[in-house]
């Protein structure tokens, strides 16, 4: 019973906010159809965020304790890597927004070719809001057993549709 409890705990506090965005995505649905989609981006966004979650945190149950801090670096670096890129923007910002306008990106057309736009843009919408759902995730999954695991992803699964009803009223 604890672990329903952790499980309940886990995704009501990481996807309230979720709720708010995904009452204003069902407002604009016009048909059955985009609210089909909507749930359906719904979906793969919260389990991407729950499976990244996952093996990260396997993965981390790997790394020595001792260097476990480290991983705090990780932020800073990539703060620094966005200041040098804004140092450098202003260089050549002419030709990359040329290049960005004409060219959409790999992922973004092997993406499309799958799924509809109103999927990707719940799902990228989900997946920008997610961070917190990961910050949380990672240290919950580090120390549970597989039965605890599928025993939270089930409900998971079942607190995306209670999350998408909830959003739909």
């Amino acid at each position: 019973m604890p672990i329903v409890m952790t499980a309940l705990l886990s995704f009501a506090g990481t996807n309230i906010d979720d709720i708010l965005i995904l009452t204003l995505l069902f407002s604009r649905a016009e048909t059955a159809a985009d609210k089909w989609r909507i749930i359906l981006g719904q979906y793969l966004a919260v389990l991407t965020l729950t499976f990244f979650s996952l093996f990260f945190g396997y993965s981390i149950s790997f790394v020595p304790h001792a260097y476990i801090g480290l991983f705090g670096l990780v932020p800073i670096l990539l703060g620094l890597g966005a200041v040098r890129q804004l140092r450098n923007k202003g260089r050549d910002q002419s030709q990359q927004t040329d290049k960005a306008q004409r060219e959409p990106g790999r992922l973004r057309q092997f993406l499309e070719k799958i799924f509809p736009a109103d999927i990707l843009y719940v799902y990228f919408l989900t997946l920008a809001n997610g961070a917190d759902n990961v910050s949380v995730y990672i240290p919950l999954f580090t120390n549970l057993g597989a039965g605890e695991i599928i025993t939270i992803i089930v409900i998971f699964v079942v607190l995306i549709g209670v999350w998408c009803f909830l959003g739909i009223k």
